[in-house]
């Protein structure tokens, strides 16, 4: 449970840092991560939905403004449901890679929703166990149900060494008018031993 309450900090904290370039001009503040993953919108806003647009209202008053694209977008409640088995499989036989596969998840959608830009990726945390080899808030990012790690980019994973993962989505149900953050339970893994720059492949 530790773990997958680390790896839900985890996504939170790595979502954060990729929405800021996505939403400009909009100011925003972080949510309380102990409640859910979901981002804060501006201050004007009821849910923790985030919008895009240009957050200048409805250009009334000024012929030199432009109207907010998303001023009448509607904003959801968000409900984090909690963690499931998506079967994850954690592949190191090739050399220098890690392989995560999943099963695809109901309500995933991968369309870019300019207005909410959050819900159209997998978003995927790493930490390290037992040791500091590795980002505290080491994470990427998805389109699809399966991801491909070279050993040694960024910070995240290093040869040899042991870490959990768990993924995470936003599915925004219009029907529910709902936005549900769907995680998965956590797995751990060890990174496989061998990596080109380590002259070790063969």
């Amino acid at each position: 449970m530790k773990a997958t309450r680390l790896l839900i900090l985890l996504a939170a904290l790595f979502i954060m840092g990729c929405e800021k370039e996505d939403v400009k001009e909009t100011s925003s503040k972080a949510n309380d991560v102990k409640t859910d993953l979901s981002q804060e919108t501006a201050e004007d806003q009821p849910s923790g939905e985030r919008r895009g647009g240009n957050g200048n209202g409805n250009g009334q008053g000024n012929n030199n403004q432009i109207t907010d694209p998303c001023a009448n977008y509607p904003v959801y409640p968000i409900v984090t449901e909690e963690p499931t088995d998506w079967n994850i499989k954690v592949d190191t036989t090739i050399c220098g890679m890690v392989i995560f596969k999943w099963d695809a998840q109901p309500g995933f959608n991968p369309v870019t929703d300019t207005c909410f830009t959050i819900a159209r990726y997998y978003y995927i945390g790493f930490a390290p166990v037992g040791h500091t080899n590795g980002c505290t808030g080491g994470g990427s990012i998805s389109g699809t149900n399966s991801y491909y790690y070279t050993l040694g980019a960024g910070c995240s994973i290093w040869p040899g060494f042991k870490y959990i993962m768990g993924i995470t989505y936003y599915e925004r149900n219009n029907e529910l008018q709902t936005t549900f953050v769907r995680s998965s339970k956590t797995v751990e893994f060890t990174a496989g031993k061998r990596a080109p720059w380590l002259n070790n492949c063969n």
